[in-house]
Formats: C-alpha cells, structure tokens, sequence
C-alpha cells in the first residue's frame, strides 16, 4: 500500500466560502500542482498518469499508479466539478484532484475544523448585494498538525503575518494521569467532590475528562503545593490557590 505524506503548510490554499462584513468562513484546499510534486516524490514521474474520459457529459479523471510488485496499473477515478471560470479546464482539474483524494493525498483537509476569522470594515466592500474580502486581505496557513491523519493543530496569518486564527483540538486526557491526579488528591486530604470543585472553579471543567493537558500539569502543581492531609484549613477554600 502506497502511503503519501500529509500537506504541507505551504502547500495548502484557502478559500473564501462565506464573507460577512463581520467575519468570513474559510475552506482548506490544495491545487491540481500540488498533487503532481507529491505523486513525483512518492512514485517517481514515470510510475503514474491519468487520463480522462466523458461519461453521461461529465467528465472524469482517472489516475494511476503502477504497482512493481503486481506489475500492472491500479487505477481511481472520480469525477470533476467545473469551475466558474473555465468549464472544461476546471472539470479536468478538479477530477483529477478528487482522484488523488481517493488515493490519500491531501485526505486530512477533510478533516479541517470549522474556521471563521473575524474582519474589520476596512478589509470587505460591498459589491451589487454581496460582501466581499479586500484585494489587500490575503490569509495563508503558517503551521498545520495531523495526527493519524486528522487535523489536531491548524494556525493561519494574514498578509501582515498576524496570526488570525488557531486551533488545537483537545486531546482527551490520558487515564493514567486521571489516576495520578486522584492518587496525589487523596494523599492531600481530598475526596472526588474537592477535585471537581477545584476544576470547577479554575478552569471551569466538569471533571478531569474535560482538562487539557496544560491544565492537568497546573492543577497537580496546585495539589502539590497543599499542605499534608489532615490540615483542613487548604481544605475550605476548594483549592483556591494563586495560579502556579
């Protein structure tokens, strides 16, 4: 099995799909360019191609890779969507891009968190009854993270390089450090209900499940900093420590 790397930060596109004069919905995309430098890394020049056929007037793409082992070409196909500027161009490009889709490249796109980026009066302008982003406004990716093929980190600037949005999708805690933070509570004196009052009112979590990793390292700093068990005088303020 052929396993293409993930994108690149550089190597993906954005593209404006909702522009509000307050804000505007962004989509992840790669070019048809793209995928030819990542399928020439991966297999060689030589080892795929694609082809194009018109079936019931739409158009697919096929590509293929050659297999060394089987000695014979493994063929996906999908069909392509035309652009709003160039028909026949955009069908060709766009099938050939959702056929590299098939054979994973750039498939963690898909997994893109919703992104909205918020906008001042000076970077839209109304055009007949729409919104539209200022000629000057351009948002690129500037780090991009995946793990097991999903999307976990995604930051993007502006033209500027200010950074306008970012995401980090939260990771559920490992249990073994759920247990350590209830082993280390108990040696302090505490019960469950004390645990879950002092995340209630630091990070304003329902229960261990919902800290992220940051704040699981902040809170054992909290416990640790309490007094051996069996002073209760810690014990009424519900871990209302200063922050460590």
């Amino acid at each position: 099995m052929i396993e293409f790397r993930n994108l690149k930060a550089d190597e993906i596109d954005l593209f404006p799909k909702i522009v509000k004069e307050n804000g505007c919905m962004l989509l992840l995309y790669k070019d048809a360019r793209c995928d030819m430098n990542i399928l020439d890394e991966t297999v060689g020049g030589l080892n795929w191609k694609r082809s194009h056929q018109l079936i019931n007037n739409n158009l697919f793409c096929e590509v293929s890779i050659y297999d060394k082992d089987k000695k014979e070409w493994v063929s996906k196909q999908d069909v392509g969507v035309e652009s709003f500027t160039e028909k026949i161009k955009g069908q060709a490009s766009d099938g050939f891009k959702r056929s590299c889709f098939n054979w994973g490249i750039g498939r963690e796109l898909y997994t893109s968190p919703f992104i909205w980026i918020s906008l001042n009066s000076s970077e839209t302008y109304k055009y007949k009854t729409s919104v539209k982003l200022d000629k000057k406004v351009k948002f690129e990716v500037s780090h991009i993270k995946t793990v097991d093929g999903r999307i976990v980190e995604l930051s993007i600037k502006d033209q500027n390089n200010k950074q306008r949005f970012n995401w980090i999708k939260k990771q559920p805690l490992d249990p073994a450090k759920v247990k350590a933070l209830y082993t280390l509570a108990t040696k302090k004196g505490l019960v469950d209900v004390d645990v879950k009052k002092g995340i209630k009112t630091h990070y304003n979590a329902t229960s261990t499940k919902d800290l992220t990793l940051s704040q699981f390292n902040n809170m054992m700093k909290r416990l640790k900093k309490l007094e051996d068990k069996g002073d209760k005088k810690w014990k009424l303020k519900e871990l209302n420590l200063k922050t460590v």
